[in-house]
Protein backbone atom coordinates (compact mmCIF):
# COMPACT_ATOMS: atom_id res chain seq x y z
CA UNK A 1 0.00 0.00 0.00
CA UNK A 2 1.24 3.46 -0.90
CA UNK A 3 2.38 6.12 1.58
CA UNK A 4 -0.22 8.85 -0.04
CA UNK A 5 -3.00 5.82 0.06
CA UNK A 6 -2.02 5.21 4.05
CA UNK A 7 -2.01 9.25 4.87
CA UNK A 8 -5.21 9.70 3.01
CA UNK A 9 -6.70 6.71 5.28
CA UNK A 10 -5.41 8.09 8.02
CA UNK A 11 -6.67 11.59 7.75
CA UNK A 12 -10.19 9.86 6.79
CA UNK A 13 -9.86 7.85 10.29
CA UNK A 14 -9.91 10.90 12.01
CA UNK A 15 -12.75 12.74 10.17
CA UNK A 16 -14.88 9.67 10.16
CA UNK A 17 -14.92 8.68 13.16
CA UNK A 18 -16.47 11.75 14.98
CA UNK A 19 -18.79 11.87 12.18
CA UNK A 20 -19.89 8.42 13.08
CA UNK A 21 -20.10 9.50 16.78
CA UNK A 22 -22.16 12.74 16.19
CA UNK A 23 -24.65 10.80 13.90
CA UNK A 24 -25.28 8.23 16.71
CA UNK A 25 -25.31 11.07 19.29
CA UNK A 26 -28.09 12.89 17.04
CA UNK A 27 -30.40 9.93 16.90
CA UNK A 28 -30.48 9.62 20.17
CA UNK A 29 -31.38 13.39 20.48
CA UNK A 30 -34.42 12.86 18.08
CA UNK A 31 -35.62 9.83 19.94
CA UNK A 32 -35.94 11.87 23.35
CA UNK A 33 -36.78 15.85 21.55
CA UNK A 34 -39.28 14.67 19.12
CA UNK A 35 -42.05 13.28 22.06
CA UNK A 36 -40.38 15.67 24.40
CA UNK A 37 -41.70 18.88 22.30
CA UNK A 38 -44.55 16.84 21.06
CA UNK A 39 -45.89 16.90 25.16
CA UNK A 40 -44.70 20.46 25.51
CA UNK A 41 -46.90 21.76 22.68
CA UNK A 42 -50.10 19.82 23.96
CA UNK A 43 -49.44 21.88 27.25
CA UNK A 44 -50.11 25.25 27.52
CA UNK A 45 -47.12 26.59 29.92
CA UNK A 46 -46.88 30.01 28.25
CA UNK A 47 -43.44 30.44 27.13
CA UNK A 48 -42.11 27.01 26.97
CA UNK A 49 -45.29 26.10 24.63
CA UNK A 50 -43.15 28.63 22.10
CA UNK A 51 -39.93 26.09 23.63
CA UNK A 52 -41.55 23.16 22.43
CA UNK A 53 -41.82 24.48 18.73
CA UNK A 54 -38.54 25.49 19.35
CA UNK A 55 -37.39 21.80 20.31
CA UNK A 56 -39.55 20.47 17.11
CA UNK A 57 -38.41 22.59 14.89
CA UNK A 58 -34.67 21.66 15.42
CA UNK A 59 -35.65 18.00 15.77
CA UNK A 60 -36.55 18.00 11.89
CA UNK A 61 -33.83 20.03 11.03
CA UNK A 62 -32.16 17.54 12.91
CA UNK A 63 -33.65 14.54 11.41
CA UNK A 64 -32.93 15.77 8.21
CA UNK A 65 -29.05 15.97 8.53
CA UNK A 66 -28.52 13.03 10.45
CA UNK A 67 -30.48 11.05 7.71
CA UNK A 68 -27.69 12.34 5.31
CA UNK A 69 -25.09 11.24 7.59
CA UNK A 70 -26.44 8.10 7.63
CA UNK A 71 -26.90 7.69 4.39
CA UNK A 72 -23.32 9.10 3.34
CA UNK A 73 -21.74 6.53 5.82
CA UNK A 74 -23.72 3.75 5.59
CA UNK A 75 -26.07 3.12 2.52
CA UNK A 76 -24.06 5.32 -0.24
CA UNK A 77 -21.94 2.82 -2.36
CA UNK A 78 -18.56 3.74 -1.43
CA UNK A 79 -17.32 5.32 1.09
CA UNK A 80 -17.01 9.66 1.04
CA UNK A 81 -13.82 11.02 -0.06
CA UNK A 82 -11.39 12.62 2.56
CA UNK A 83 -12.77 16.53 1.34
CA UNK A 84 -16.76 15.00 1.27
CA UNK A 85 -16.16 13.63 4.79
CA UNK A 86 -14.29 17.34 5.76
CA UNK A 87 -17.57 19.58 4.36
CA UNK A 88 -20.20 16.94 6.34
CA UNK A 89 -18.01 17.05 9.68
CA UNK A 90 -17.93 21.02 9.67
CA UNK A 91 -21.52 21.58 8.95
CA UNK A 92 -22.87 19.03 11.43
CA UNK A 93 -20.12 20.83 13.50
CA UNK A 94 -22.29 24.05 13.22
CA UNK A 95 -25.36 22.53 12.87
CA UNK A 96 -24.48 21.45 16.39
CA UNK A 97 -23.19 24.82 17.72
CA UNK A 98 -27.09 26.50 16.97
CA UNK A 99 -28.49 23.42 18.32
CA UNK A 100 -26.57 24.17 21.41
CA UNK A 101 -27.43 27.99 20.94
CA UNK A 102 -30.81 26.81 20.90
CA UNK A 103 -30.13 25.09 24.55
CA UNK A 104 -28.32 27.74 26.20
CA UNK A 105 -31.70 29.81 24.79
CA UNK A 106 -34.48 27.86 26.57
CA UNK A 107 -32.60 26.41 29.62
CA UNK A 108 -31.96 30.92 30.70
CA UNK A 109 -29.63 32.34 27.90
CA UNK A 110 -27.11 33.96 29.81
CA UNK A 111 -28.27 32.38 32.83
CA UNK A 112 -27.29 28.93 31.23
CA UNK A 113 -25.29 26.20 32.22
CA UNK A 114 -25.66 24.80 28.86
CA UNK A 115 -23.28 26.42 27.75
CA UNK A 116 -20.25 24.49 28.96
CA UNK A 117 -21.66 21.85 26.31
CA UNK A 118 -19.84 24.32 23.28
CA UNK A 119 -16.58 22.88 24.97
CA UNK A 120 -17.61 19.26 23.55
CA UNK A 121 -17.32 21.03 20.21
CA UNK A 122 -13.85 22.18 20.78
CA UNK A 123 -12.75 18.76 21.68
CA UNK A 124 -14.47 17.23 18.76
CA UNK A 125 -12.87 19.56 16.40
CA UNK A 126 -8.55 18.69 17.92
CA UNK A 127 -8.36 15.32 16.40
CA UNK A 128 -10.25 16.49 13.11
CA UNK A 129 -9.20 19.59 12.44
CA UNK A 130 -6.18 21.99 12.22
CA UNK A 131 -5.32 24.37 14.62
CA UNK A 132 -6.73 27.17 12.64
CA UNK A 133 -10.32 25.16 12.48
CA UNK A 134 -9.99 25.25 16.04
CA UNK A 135 -10.40 28.45 16.68
CA UNK A 136 -12.72 29.03 13.82
CA UNK A 137 -14.95 26.74 14.83
CA UNK A 138 -14.87 28.05 18.67
CA UNK A 139 -15.13 31.53 17.17
CA UNK A 140 -18.41 30.68 15.43
CA UNK A 141 -19.76 29.02 18.32
CA UNK A 142 -18.63 32.45 20.23
CA UNK A 143 -20.49 34.78 17.62
CA UNK A 144 -24.02 32.37 18.09
CA UNK A 145 -23.67 33.20 21.83
CA UNK A 146 -23.17 36.73 21.69
CA UNK A 147 -25.96 36.79 18.85
CA UNK A 148 -28.35 34.99 20.99
CA UNK A 149 -27.41 37.06 24.03
CA UNK A 150 -27.76 40.53 22.40
CA UNK A 151 -31.43 39.51 20.39
CA UNK A 152 -32.37 38.28 23.88
CA UNK A 153 -30.95 41.41 25.90
CA UNK A 154 -33.26 43.65 23.02
CA UNK A 155 -36.40 41.64 23.39
CA UNK A 156 -35.94 40.68 19.48
CA UNK A 157 -35.87 36.80 20.97
CA UNK A 158 -37.87 35.75 23.91
CA UNK A 159 -36.15 34.65 27.07
CA UNK A 160 -36.33 31.46 28.90
CA UNK A 161 -36.13 32.36 32.33
CA UNK A 162 -33.84 30.03 34.32
CA UNK A 163 -35.46 31.57 37.88
CA UNK A 164 -39.07 32.11 38.72
CA UNK A 165 -38.41 35.32 40.23
CA UNK A 166 -37.65 38.13 37.18
CA UNK A 167 -35.78 40.30 39.28
CA UNK A 168 -33.10 37.64 39.64
CA UNK A 169 -32.23 37.85 35.62
CA UNK A 170 -29.38 39.98 35.05
CA UNK A 171 -30.85 41.39 31.29
CA UNK A 172 -32.24 44.24 33.13
CA UNK A 173 -28.35 45.52 33.71
CA UNK A 174 -26.81 46.02 30.33
CA UNK A 175 -23.30 46.29 32.21
CA UNK A 176 -23.96 43.23 34.07
CA UNK A 177 -25.45 41.27 31.06
CA UNK A 178 -22.18 42.62 28.91
CA UNK A 179 -19.49 41.30 31.35
CA UNK A 180 -21.61 37.73 31.93
CA UNK A 181 -21.64 37.55 27.83
CA UNK A 182 -17.86 38.58 27.71
CA UNK A 183 -16.83 36.23 30.18
CA UNK A 184 -18.94 33.09 28.83
CA UNK A 185 -17.01 33.76 25.40
CA UNK A 186 -13.65 34.51 26.80
CA UNK A 187 -13.37 31.30 28.53
CA UNK A 188 -14.65 29.74 25.58
CA UNK A 189 -12.01 30.96 23.91
CA UNK A 190 -9.55 30.15 26.03
CA UNK A 191 -10.55 26.57 26.11
CA UNK A 192 -10.64 27.05 22.12
CA UNK A 193 -7.00 28.20 22.46
CA UNK A 194 -5.58 25.77 24.61
CA UNK A 195 -7.24 23.15 22.39
CA UNK A 196 -6.13 24.74 19.55
CA UNK A 197 -2.12 24.42 21.18
CA UNK A 198 -2.65 20.59 21.42
CA UNK A 199 -3.92 20.03 18.49
CA UNK A 200 -1.26 21.51 16.74
CA UNK A 201 1.16 19.52 18.81
CA UNK A 202 -0.63 16.16 18.08
CA UNK A 203 -0.57 17.13 14.55
CA UNK A 204 3.38 17.89 14.31
CA UNK A 205 3.62 14.19 16.44
CA UNK A 206 1.74 12.70 13.45
CA UNK A 207 3.37 13.76 10.87
CA UNK A 208 6.81 12.96 12.35
CA UNK A 209 5.03 9.55 12.44
CA UNK A 210 3.69 9.57 8.95
CA UNK A 211 7.31 10.58 7.65
CA UNK A 212 8.84 7.95 9.46
CA UNK A 213 5.83 5.91 8.09
CA UNK A 214 6.31 6.99 4.42
CA UNK A 215 10.31 6.15 5.25
CA UNK A 216 9.66 2.74 6.51
CA UNK A 217 7.08 1.78 3.99
CA UNK A 218 9.19 2.93 0.95
CA UNK A 219 12.13 0.79 2.18
CA UNK A 220 9.92 -2.43 2.62
CA UNK A 221 7.79 -2.05 -0.22
CA UNK A 222 10.84 -1.18 -2.64
CA UNK A 223 12.89 -3.82 -1.04
CA UNK A 224 14.56 -6.74 -2.79
CA UNK A 225 13.55 -9.17 0.15
CA UNK A 226 10.33 -10.63 0.74
CA UNK A 227 9.35 -9.55 4.30
CA UNK A 228 5.92 -11.58 5.89
CA UNK A 229 4.58 -10.03 9.11
CA UNK A 230 2.48 -12.20 11.69
CA UNK A 231 1.37 -11.66 14.61
CA UNK A 232 1.13 -13.74 18.06
CA UNK A 233 -2.01 -15.53 16.53
CA UNK A 234 -0.07 -16.44 13.26
CA UNK A 235 -2.34 -14.01 11.22
CA UNK A 236 -0.72 -12.58 8.33
CA UNK A 237 -0.32 -8.96 8.51
CA UNK A 238 1.69 -7.95 6.64
CA UNK A 239 3.25 -8.81 3.34
CA UNK A 240 5.36 -7.04 0.76
CA UNK A 241 5.40 -7.04 -2.84
CA UNK A 242 8.62 -8.89 -3.05
CA UNK A 243 6.73 -11.65 -1.09
CA UNK A 244 3.81 -11.83 -3.24
CA UNK A 245 6.20 -12.68 -5.93
CA UNK A 246 7.83 -15.36 -4.24
CA UNK A 247 5.39 -16.81 -3.26
CA UNK A 248 3.11 -16.14 -6.04
CA UNK A 249 -0.09 -15.36 -4.39
CA UNK A 250 -1.88 -11.69 -4.02
CA UNK A 251 -1.91 -10.09 -0.51
CA UNK A 252 -5.17 -9.55 -0.66
CA UNK A 253 -5.55 -13.24 -0.55
CA UNK A 254 -4.16 -13.88 2.63
CA UNK A 255 -3.82 -10.94 4.71
CA UNK A 256 -5.44 -11.03 7.87
CA UNK A 257 -5.41 -14.75 7.59
CA UNK A 258 -5.21 -16.98 10.71
CA UNK A 259 -2.52 -19.79 9.39
CA UNK A 260 -2.43 -22.95 11.73
CA UNK A 261 0.52 -25.26 11.47
CA UNK A 262 -1.01 -28.54 12.04
CA UNK A 263 -3.61 -27.47 8.49
CA UNK A 264 -1.19 -27.91 6.09
CA UNK A 265 -3.63 -28.77 3.78
CA UNK A 266 -5.59 -25.74 3.51
CA UNK A 267 -2.66 -23.58 2.27
CA UNK A 268 -0.18 -23.49 -0.73
CA UNK A 269 3.11 -25.29 -0.46
CA UNK A 270 5.12 -22.98 -0.62
CA UNK A 271 3.38 -20.31 1.85
CA UNK A 272 2.88 -22.75 4.34
CA UNK A 273 6.89 -23.96 3.57
CA UNK A 274 7.95 -20.17 4.05
CA UNK A 275 5.71 -19.80 7.52
CA UNK A 276 6.77 -22.91 9.88
CA UNK A 277 9.71 -24.30 8.25
CA UNK A 278 11.76 -24.56 11.20
CA UNK A 279 15.42 -23.19 10.59
CA UNK A 280 18.41 -26.03 11.22
CA UNK A 281 20.17 -25.37 14.23
CA UNK A 282 24.16 -24.13 13.69
CA UNK A 283 26.70 -26.75 13.59
CA UNK A 284 29.34 -27.21 15.99
CA UNK A 285 32.33 -25.37 15.19
CA UNK A 286 30.64 -23.69 12.22
CA UNK A 287 30.78 -19.47 12.33
CA UNK A 288 27.55 -18.72 12.00
CA UNK A 289 27.14 -14.49 11.98
CA UNK A 290 23.29 -13.96 11.86
CA UNK A 291 20.21 -15.86 13.52
CA UNK A 292 19.24 -19.36 12.00
CA UNK A 293 17.77 -19.73 9.04
CA UNK A 294 17.10 -22.23 5.70
CA UNK A 295 17.41 -22.63 2.22
CA UNK A 296 14.15 -22.81 0.41
CA UNK A 297 14.31 -24.04 -3.68
CA UNK A 298 11.64 -22.40 -6.13
CA UNK A 299 11.33 -23.98 -9.84
CA UNK A 300 12.47 -26.80 -11.97
CA UNK A 301 15.19 -28.24 -12.86
CA UNK A 302 17.88 -25.79 -14.48
CA UNK A 303 15.76 -22.80 -13.58
CA UNK A 304 15.83 -23.23 -9.89
CA UNK A 305 15.46 -19.90 -7.32
CA UNK A 306 17.00 -20.21 -4.39
CA UNK A 307 16.23 -18.06 -1.29
CA UNK A 308 17.92 -17.74 2.57
CA UNK A 309 14.49 -17.59 4.46
CA UNK A 310 15.56 -16.08 8.21
CA UNK A 311 12.61 -16.35 10.65
CA UNK A 312 12.71 -13.64 13.34
CA UNK A 313 11.09 -13.39 16.75
CA UNK A 314 9.50 -9.32 16.88
CA UNK A 315 8.65 -7.41 19.60
CA UNK A 316 8.08 -3.94 21.00
CA UNK A 317 10.43 -1.83 23.03
CA UNK A 318 9.33 -3.00 26.32
CA UNK A 319 10.13 -6.90 25.59
CA UNK A 320 6.29 -7.70 24.45
CA UNK A 321 5.98 -10.07 21.92
CA UNK A 322 4.36 -8.77 18.90
CA UNK A 323 4.84 -12.14 16.57
CA UNK A 324 7.26 -13.45 13.97
CA UNK A 325 8.62 -11.81 10.68
CA UNK A 326 9.91 -13.89 7.87
CA UNK A 327 12.69 -12.67 5.61
CA UNK A 328 13.15 -14.35 2.14
CA UNK A 329 15.82 -13.53 0.31
CA UNK A 330 17.51 -14.22 -3.05
CA UNK A 331 20.55 -16.29 -2.97
CA UNK A 332 20.54 -17.30 -6.54
CA UNK A 333 23.03 -15.35 -7.97
CA UNK A 334 25.45 -16.70 -5.21
CA UNK A 335 24.25 -20.03 -5.63
CA UNK A 336 25.06 -19.94 -9.56
CA UNK A 337 28.72 -18.40 -8.76
CA UNK A 338 28.99 -21.07 -6.02
CA UNK A 339 28.30 -23.86 -8.82
CA UNK A 340 30.74 -22.18 -11.96
CA UNK A 341 33.33 -22.13 -9.50
CA UNK A 342 32.93 -25.63 -8.55
CA UNK A 343 32.46 -26.28 -12.23
CA UNK A 344 36.02 -24.06 -12.55
CA UNK A 345 38.05 -26.06 -10.25
CA UNK A 346 36.64 -29.36 -11.88
CA UNK A 347 37.61 -28.59 -14.93
CA UNK A 348 40.87 -27.04 -14.10
CA UNK A 349 41.83 -30.44 -11.84
CA UNK A 350 40.94 -32.65 -14.30
CA UNK A 351 42.84 -30.42 -17.04
CA UNK A 352 46.11 -30.52 -14.49
CA UNK A 353 45.74 -34.19 -13.16
CA UNK A 354 46.54 -35.56 -16.48
CA UNK A 355 49.64 -33.80 -17.72
CA UNK A 356 50.77 -34.08 -13.72
CA UNK A 357 50.63 -37.35 -13.97
CA UNK A 358 52.48 -37.47 -17.10
CA UNK A 359 55.48 -35.51 -15.65
CA UNK A 360 55.32 -37.82 -12.15
CA UNK A 361 55.99 -41.21 -14.75
CA UNK A 362 58.34 -39.58 -16.44
CA UNK A 363 60.43 -38.25 -13.24
CA UNK A 364 60.28 -41.97 -11.89
CA UNK A 365 61.83 -43.37 -15.07
CA UNK A 366 64.79 -41.43 -14.88
CA UNK A 367 64.93 -41.68 -11.42
CA UNK A 368 64.81 -45.75 -12.08
CA UNK A 369 67.33 -45.25 -14.39
CA UNK A 370 65.90 -46.30 -17.43
CA UNK A 371 66.91 -43.66 -19.75
CA UNK A 372 70.78 -44.06 -17.97
CA UNK A 373 73.02 -44.01 -15.23
CA UNK A 374 72.30 -40.59 -12.30
CA UNK A 375 74.99 -39.25 -10.54
CA UNK A 376 74.34 -38.59 -6.74
CA UNK A 377 73.22 -34.70 -7.61
CA UNK A 378 71.58 -35.56 -10.38
CA UNK A 379 69.09 -38.10 -8.30
CA UNK A 380 68.78 -35.46 -5.24
CA UNK A 381 67.33 -32.80 -8.08
CA UNK A 382 64.94 -35.59 -9.66
CA UNK A 383 64.06 -36.30 -6.14
CA UNK A 384 62.75 -32.52 -5.26
CA UNK A 385 60.71 -32.14 -8.44
CA UNK A 386 58.85 -36.19 -7.67
CA UNK A 387 58.16 -34.25 -4.18
CA UNK A 388 57.19 -31.23 -5.86
CA UNK A 389 54.59 -33.08 -8.57
CA UNK A 390 53.66 -35.39 -5.88
CA UNK A 391 52.18 -32.44 -4.26
CA UNK A 392 50.44 -31.12 -7.02
CA UNK A 393 48.99 -33.42 -8.03
CA UNK A 394 47.76 -34.06 -3.93
CA UNK A 395 46.34 -31.02 -4.41
CA UNK A 396 44.80 -31.74 -7.40
CA UNK A 397 42.86 -34.70 -6.06
CA UNK A 398 41.70 -32.54 -3.18
CA UNK A 399 40.00 -29.98 -5.50
CA UNK A 400 38.53 -32.75 -7.10
CA UNK A 401 37.37 -34.18 -4.00
CA UNK A 402 35.56 -31.16 -2.54
CA UNK A 403 34.27 -30.15 -5.88
CA UNK A 404 32.32 -33.66 -6.31
CA UNK A 405 31.62 -33.01 -2.43
CA UNK A 406 29.53 -30.52 -3.09
CA UNK A 407 27.99 -31.77 -6.36
CA UNK A 408 26.86 -34.87 -4.67
CA UNK A 409 28.90 -37.00 -6.87
CA UNK A 410 31.67 -38.39 -4.30
CA UNK A 411 30.49 -41.79 -4.58
CA UNK A 412 31.18 -44.21 -1.83
CA UNK A 413 31.55 -48.41 -1.71
CA UNK A 414 30.89 -49.33 1.81
CA UNK A 415 31.73 -52.55 3.16
CA UNK A 416 32.87 -54.46 6.25
CA UNK A 417 35.95 -53.07 7.48
CA UNK A 418 38.54 -53.92 9.78
CA UNK A 419 39.36 -50.69 11.60
CA UNK A 420 42.22 -52.04 13.43
CA UNK A 421 43.74 -53.11 10.31
CA UNK A 422 43.01 -49.95 8.47
CA UNK A 423 44.95 -47.78 11.23
CA UNK A 424 47.76 -49.85 11.57
CA UNK A 425 47.96 -49.78 7.67
CA UNK A 426 48.11 -45.88 7.70
CA UNK A 427 50.52 -45.69 10.33
CA UNK A 428 53.16 -47.66 8.53
CA UNK A 429 52.50 -45.20 5.90
CA UNK A 430 54.19 -42.59 7.79
CA UNK A 431 56.86 -44.89 9.65
CA UNK A 432 59.27 -42.87 7.56
CA UNK A 433 57.54 -39.47 8.37
CA UNK A 434 58.07 -39.98 12.25
CA UNK A 435 62.05 -41.38 11.64
CA UNK A 436 62.73 -37.97 9.79
CA UNK A 437 60.92 -35.29 11.99
CA UNK A 438 62.19 -37.18 15.07
CA UNK A 439 58.51 -37.60 16.09
CA UNK A 440 57.51 -40.30 18.73
CA UNK A 441 54.42 -42.41 17.51
CA UNK A 442 52.10 -44.34 19.72
CA UNK A 443 49.04 -46.13 19.48
CA UNK A 444 46.51 -46.91 22.15
CA UNK A 445 44.67 -50.71 21.15
CA UNK A 446 42.28 -51.91 23.77
CA UNK A 447 42.43 -55.30 24.33
CA UNK A 448 39.21 -56.42 23.33
CA UNK A 449 37.86 -57.56 19.96
CA UNK A 450 37.41 -53.95 18.15
CA UNK A 451 33.96 -54.39 16.16
CA UNK A 452 33.79 -54.02 12.20
CA UNK A 453 32.37 -50.86 10.50
CA UNK A 454 30.13 -50.56 7.51
CA UNK A 455 32.20 -48.00 5.12
CA UNK A 456 34.26 -47.20 2.14
CA UNK A 457 37.87 -48.58 2.39
CA UNK A 458 39.51 -45.63 0.29
CA UNK A 459 37.27 -42.77 1.98
CA UNK A 460 37.97 -43.93 5.56
CA UNK A 461 41.38 -44.27 4.72
CA UNK A 462 41.71 -40.32 3.26
CA UNK A 463 39.82 -39.09 6.89
CA UNK A 464 43.05 -40.93 9.15
CA UNK A 465 45.55 -40.48 6.37
CA UNK A 466 44.12 -36.45 6.63
CA UNK A 467 44.39 -36.56 10.21
CA UNK A 468 47.71 -37.96 10.98
CA UNK A 469 49.67 -36.20 8.13
CA UNK A 470 48.16 -32.40 9.61
CA UNK A 471 49.76 -33.67 12.99
CA UNK A 472 52.88 -34.63 11.62
CA UNK A 473 53.10 -31.43 9.30
CA UNK A 474 52.07 -29.08 12.45
CA UNK A 475 54.02 -30.64 14.97
CA UNK A 476 57.90 -29.59 15.63
CA UNK A 477 60.71 -32.08 15.80
CA UNK A 478 60.72 -34.49 18.88
CA UNK A 479 57.32 -33.78 19.64
CA UNK A 480 54.39 -37.01 20.19
CA UNK A 481 51.22 -37.59 18.38
CA UNK A 482 49.11 -40.53 19.78
CA UNK A 483 46.61 -42.53 17.68
CA UNK A 484 43.98 -44.42 20.09
CA UNK A 485 41.12 -47.01 19.07
CA UNK A 486 38.60 -48.10 21.54
CA UNK A 487 34.86 -49.55 21.54
CA UNK A 488 31.47 -47.81 22.95
CA UNK A 489 29.78 -50.67 23.25
CA UNK A 490 27.02 -48.44 25.01
CA UNK A 491 26.51 -46.52 21.87
CA UNK A 492 28.04 -49.42 19.06
CA UNK A 493 30.11 -46.80 18.17
CA UNK A 494 34.15 -47.00 17.38
CA UNK A 495 35.99 -44.35 18.27
CA UNK A 496 39.43 -42.93 17.36
CA UNK A 497 41.75 -40.25 18.58
CA UNK A 498 44.41 -38.32 16.94
CA UNK A 499 46.52 -36.11 19.67
CA UNK A 500 49.56 -34.32 18.56
CA UNK A 501 51.66 -31.96 20.80
CA UNK A 502 52.26 -29.64 17.92
CA UNK A 503 50.68 -25.76 17.36
CA UNK A 504 47.92 -25.90 18.09
CA UNK A 505 44.97 -24.17 16.86
CA UNK A 506 43.78 -20.21 17.87
CA UNK A 507 40.46 -19.75 19.59
CA UNK A 508 39.19 -17.39 17.61
CA UNK A 509 39.88 -19.64 14.41
CA UNK A 510 38.47 -22.80 16.11
CA UNK A 511 34.82 -22.19 14.48
CA UNK A 512 36.57 -22.10 11.16
CA UNK A 513 38.61 -24.88 10.97
CA UNK A 514 36.40 -27.39 8.67
CA UNK A 515 35.51 -24.65 6.35
CA UNK A 516 37.03 -25.07 3.01
CA UNK A 517 40.03 -23.48 1.86
CA UNK A 518 40.94 -22.37 5.54
CA UNK A 519 44.05 -22.65 7.12
CA UNK A 520 45.32 -21.22 10.80
CA UNK A 521 47.50 -17.83 10.84
CA UNK A 522 49.82 -19.51 13.24
CA UNK A 523 50.14 -22.37 10.68
CA UNK A 524 50.45 -19.65 7.28
CA UNK A 525 53.52 -18.03 9.24
CA UNK A 526 55.27 -21.65 9.77
CA UNK A 527 55.33 -21.68 5.56
CA UNK A 528 54.02 -25.06 5.77
CA UNK A 529 52.10 -26.44 2.93
CA UNK A 530 48.83 -26.80 2.77
CA UNK A 531 45.62 -26.75 0.55
CA UNK A 532 42.60 -25.88 3.47
CA UNK A 533 40.96 -28.99 2.39
CA UNK A 534 41.64 -32.09 4.19
CA UNK A 535 39.56 -31.19 6.93
CA UNK A 536 36.37 -29.99 4.82
CA UNK A 537 36.77 -33.21 3.11
CA UNK A 538 37.58 -35.23 6.40
CA UNK A 539 34.02 -34.03 7.60
CA UNK A 540 32.19 -34.70 4.73
CA UNK A 541 33.64 -38.03 4.94
CA UNK A 542 33.10 -39.15 8.46
CA UNK A 543 29.29 -37.42 8.51
CA UNK A 544 28.50 -39.51 5.21
CA UNK A 545 29.37 -42.78 7.64
CA UNK A 546 26.97 -41.87 10.16
CA UNK A 547 30.07 -40.50 11.85
CA UNK A 548 30.82 -37.07 14.03
CA UNK A 549 33.91 -35.36 14.44
CA UNK A 550 35.18 -33.13 16.73
CA UNK A 551 38.28 -31.43 18.26
CA UNK A 552 40.23 -30.08 21.53
CA UNK A 553 43.06 -27.86 21.08
CA UNK A 554 44.82 -25.12 22.57
CA UNK A 555 48.00 -23.17 20.95
CA UNK A 556 51.44 -24.32 21.36
CA UNK A 557 50.01 -27.80 23.55
CA UNK A 558 48.93 -29.59 20.70
CA UNK A 559 45.32 -31.04 19.28
CA UNK A 560 43.23 -33.57 19.39
CA UNK A 561 40.75 -34.58 16.97
CA UNK A 562 37.95 -36.95 18.08
CA UNK A 563 36.05 -39.58 15.47
CA UNK A 564 33.36 -41.45 16.01
CA UNK A 565 31.98 -44.33 13.71
CA UNK A 566 28.96 -46.24 14.24
CA UNK A 567 30.10 -50.17 14.17
CA UNK A 568 28.62 -52.22 11.24
CA UNK A 569 25.62 -53.65 13.26
CA UNK A 570 24.71 -50.10 13.95
CA UNK A 571 25.14 -48.55 11.15
CA UNK A 572 22.67 -51.23 9.33
CA UNK A 573 20.25 -50.58 11.79
CA UNK A 574 20.05 -46.87 11.59
CA UNK A 575 19.79 -47.58 7.84
CA UNK A 576 16.91 -50.09 8.00
CA UNK A 577 15.42 -47.47 9.97
CA UNK A 578 15.52 -44.24 7.33
CA UNK A 579 13.85 -47.24 4.88
CA UNK A 580 11.22 -48.53 6.80
CA UNK A 581 8.07 -46.86 5.86
CA UNK A 582 5.91 -44.92 8.32
CA UNK A 583 2.31 -46.36 9.28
Amino acid sequence: MSYSRRTNEFERDKLELPLRWITRILWVGIVILLPGSIFLLNVDFGLFHQGALYLLIVTVVIFIVNSINTYSLHFRGRAPSTPALRTLLTANIVLMQFLFAVAVSITGGIDSLAVHVFHAVTFITISAFTSRGVILTSLNGSLLLALLYTLEHFGILPHFARFEDPNMGIYGNGFATFVNAFATILWIEIVAIFAALIGRIIKRREDVILEERHRISAIIQYLPDGILLLNTNNRLIFMNPSAENIIGIPAEKTLNHIFHPQHREQYPGRLYDLLFTQPRAPEENIPVSGPPSFEYVVGSKDRERYFEVTPLAVAEANGTPMGRMIIIHDITREKLIEKLKSEFISVAAHQLRTPLTAVKWSLQMVRDGDIGPLNEEQRQMLDKGFVSNQRMINLVNDLLDASRIEEGRFKYQPQQLDPLELLNSVAQEFEHVFKERGIVFNMSIPKTKIPFIYADPQKIRMVFQNLIDNATRYTKKSGRITVTLDYDSNNGAVDFSVADTGVGIPENQKPQIFSKFFRGENVVRMQTEGSGLGLFIVKNIVEEHGGTIRFDSQVNVGTTFYVVLPTSSARQQRIRAVQQPTP
